[in-house]
Protein backbone atom coordinates (compact mmCIF):
# COMPACT_ATOMS: atom_id res chain seq x y z
CA UNK A 1 0.00 0.00 0.00
CA UNK A 2 1.32 3.35 -0.74
CA UNK A 3 1.62 5.76 1.83
CA UNK A 4 -0.10 9.24 1.73
CA UNK A 5 2.22 12.32 0.13
CA UNK A 6 4.58 13.73 2.87
CA UNK A 7 7.42 16.54 2.59
CA UNK A 8 9.31 13.13 2.96
CA UNK A 9 8.63 11.82 -0.21
CA UNK A 10 9.91 15.22 -2.13
CA UNK A 11 13.02 15.07 0.48
CA UNK A 12 13.85 11.80 -1.25
CA UNK A 13 13.10 12.64 -4.55
CA UNK A 14 15.24 16.07 -4.34
CA UNK A 15 17.79 14.03 -2.74
CA UNK A 16 17.80 11.70 -5.65
CA UNK A 17 18.10 14.67 -7.77
CA UNK A 18 20.83 15.92 -6.21
CA UNK A 19 22.62 12.39 -5.86
CA UNK A 20 22.04 12.32 -9.98
CA UNK A 21 23.42 15.32 -10.46
CA UNK A 22 26.53 15.20 -8.35
CA UNK A 23 27.17 11.68 -9.25
CA UNK A 24 27.05 10.38 -6.04
CA UNK A 25 26.14 6.45 -6.27
CA UNK A 26 25.68 5.52 -2.75
CA UNK A 27 23.53 8.67 -2.19
CA UNK A 28 20.94 7.58 -4.94
CA UNK A 29 21.16 4.20 -4.01
CA UNK A 30 19.97 4.96 -0.73
CA UNK A 31 17.02 7.38 -2.28
CA UNK A 32 15.97 5.11 -4.41
CA UNK A 33 16.28 2.18 -2.01
CA UNK A 34 13.85 4.76 0.42
CA UNK A 35 11.29 5.04 -2.44
CA UNK A 36 10.97 1.68 -3.77
CA UNK A 37 10.12 1.16 0.20
CA UNK A 38 8.07 3.91 1.17
CA UNK A 39 6.70 5.52 -2.10
CA UNK A 40 6.37 2.59 -4.81
CA UNK A 41 4.28 4.28 -7.09
CA UNK A 42 6.81 7.30 -7.08
CA UNK A 43 9.95 4.72 -7.45
CA UNK A 44 8.12 2.83 -10.70
CA UNK A 45 7.28 6.57 -12.05
CA UNK A 46 11.36 7.68 -12.03
CA UNK A 47 13.67 4.63 -11.33
CA UNK A 48 11.56 1.19 -12.99
CA UNK A 49 10.04 -1.36 -12.33
CA UNK A 50 9.17 -2.52 -8.66
CA UNK A 51 9.47 -6.16 -9.47
CA UNK A 52 11.54 -7.61 -11.37
CA UNK A 53 10.02 -9.51 -14.61
CA UNK A 54 11.20 -11.73 -17.47
CA UNK A 55 10.06 -13.49 -20.75
CA UNK A 56 11.66 -15.23 -23.35
CA UNK A 57 15.00 -13.36 -24.27
CA UNK A 58 14.07 -13.11 -27.73
CA UNK A 59 11.53 -10.29 -27.15
CA UNK A 60 12.87 -6.65 -26.18
CA UNK A 61 9.95 -6.00 -24.09
CA UNK A 62 9.99 -3.74 -20.81
CA UNK A 63 9.56 -7.35 -18.94
CA UNK A 64 13.24 -7.66 -20.50
CA UNK A 65 14.11 -4.04 -20.43
CA UNK A 66 13.07 -2.47 -18.01
CA UNK A 67 11.77 1.08 -17.87
CA UNK A 68 10.83 4.10 -15.74
CA UNK A 69 7.17 5.10 -16.39
CA UNK A 70 8.56 8.51 -17.65
CA UNK A 71 11.24 6.69 -20.30
CA UNK A 72 8.23 5.24 -21.30
CA UNK A 73 6.32 8.28 -22.20
CA UNK A 74 9.21 9.41 -23.87
CA UNK A 75 9.29 6.59 -26.39
CA UNK A 76 5.48 6.87 -26.75
CA UNK A 77 5.62 10.46 -27.49
CA UNK A 78 8.50 9.87 -30.06
CA UNK A 79 7.10 6.68 -31.45
CA UNK A 80 10.29 4.46 -30.45
CA UNK A 81 8.58 1.91 -28.55
CA UNK A 82 9.19 -1.28 -28.92
CA UNK A 83 6.40 -3.49 -30.68
CA UNK A 84 7.08 -6.45 -28.66
CA UNK A 85 5.39 -4.29 -25.33
CA UNK A 86 2.53 -4.48 -27.47
CA UNK A 87 1.96 -8.25 -27.52
CA UNK A 88 3.02 -9.07 -23.79
CA UNK A 89 -0.14 -8.91 -20.97
CA UNK A 90 2.07 -7.68 -18.00
CA UNK A 91 4.09 -4.61 -20.75
CA UNK A 92 0.28 -3.44 -21.71
CA UNK A 93 -0.95 -3.67 -17.97
CA UNK A 94 2.03 -2.40 -15.70
CA UNK A 95 4.11 -0.64 -18.17
CA UNK A 96 1.99 1.13 -20.68
CA UNK A 97 -1.84 1.63 -19.04
CA UNK A 98 0.32 2.84 -15.75
CA UNK A 99 2.46 5.37 -17.48
CA UNK A 100 -0.99 6.63 -19.32
CA UNK A 101 -2.20 7.23 -15.89
CA UNK A 102 0.40 9.09 -15.18
CA UNK A 103 1.07 11.08 -18.45
CA UNK A 104 -1.75 11.24 -20.13
CA UNK A 105 -1.56 14.64 -20.38
CA UNK A 106 1.86 14.55 -22.56
CA UNK A 107 0.84 11.72 -24.26
CA UNK A 108 -0.73 12.93 -27.35
CA UNK A 109 -4.50 11.59 -27.73
CA UNK A 110 -3.39 10.26 -31.10
CA UNK A 111 -0.24 8.18 -30.25
CA UNK A 112 -2.29 6.53 -27.50
CA UNK A 113 -5.61 5.72 -29.72
CA UNK A 114 -2.73 4.18 -32.47
CA UNK A 115 -1.27 1.95 -29.69
CA UNK A 116 -4.69 0.96 -28.13
CA UNK A 117 -5.34 0.01 -32.13
CA UNK A 118 -1.90 -2.07 -32.20
CA UNK A 119 -2.62 -3.64 -28.95
CA UNK A 120 -6.46 -5.12 -30.63
CA UNK A 121 -4.31 -6.04 -33.74
CA UNK A 122 -1.67 -7.97 -32.17
CA UNK A 123 -4.16 -9.60 -29.50
CA UNK A 124 -6.26 -10.87 -33.09
CA UNK A 125 -3.18 -11.94 -35.03
CA UNK A 126 -0.52 -12.88 -32.94
CA UNK A 127 3.01 -14.37 -33.92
Amino acid sequence: MTKPKTDYDDFLCDARHQALKDGDLLALIKANQELGELYPQIYQRLVGPIYERHRDASHSCYCNVPKSLYEICGEIVSDKMPSEALDCDDCWEIDLLSTWSFYKKMIPSDNWNQLCELREIYLLFPD
